[in-house]
C-alpha cells in the first residue's frame, strides 16, 4: 500500500483528511490487486484454451491414425483370406465337405 507521501499527494494533517487519504490509499491497492488477479484469470483462461485446443488437434490426429489402421487391418484381413481360399488346401478341404453339408441340407428339408 502507498501512503500519501509516496504517491506525491500533499500531507494532511487533519483527521478526516488523513482518513479520506488512507482509504483512498486502500481503494488504489484493493484496485490494483483486482488488476493483477483479472490478468492472471485471463492469462489462465488463455492458456487453457490453448491445451483444449491442443488436445482436440491430437485427437484428431489420432483417430485418423486409428481410421488408417483400421484401414489396414482390413486389408490384410481380406489379402489372407483370399489367400487362405486360394490355397490347395482349402479347394481339397471343401471338395472333401462338399458332399456333407449337401447332406445336411437334405435333411433339413426332410424334417420340416
Amino acid at each position: 500500500m502507498m501512503s500519501a507521501e509516496e504517491t506525491g499527494s500533499p500531507v494532511c494533517s487533519d483527521p478526516d483528511c488523513a482518513k479520506s487519504r488512507q482509504e483512498r490509499d486502500l481503494l488504489v491497492a484493493s484496485l490494483r490487486d483486482s488488476t493483477h488477479a483479472q490478468l492472471i484469470s485471463r492469462d489462465i483462461e488463455l492458456g487453457l484454451r490453448a491445451e483444449l485446443m491442443q488436445a482436440k488437434i491430437d485427437i484428431e490426429h489420432e483417430r485418423g491414425r486409428a481410421h488408417h489402421e483400421i484401414e489396414r487391418a482390413r486389408e490384410r484381413g481380406a489379402r489372407d483370406l483370399e489367400l487362405t481360399r486360394s490355397s490347395t488346401t482349402w479347394r481339397i478341404g471343401r471338395a472333401v465337405t462338399s458332399p456333407v453339408g449337401a447332406a445336411k441340407r437334405l435333411l433339413r428339408r426332410f424334417r420340416k
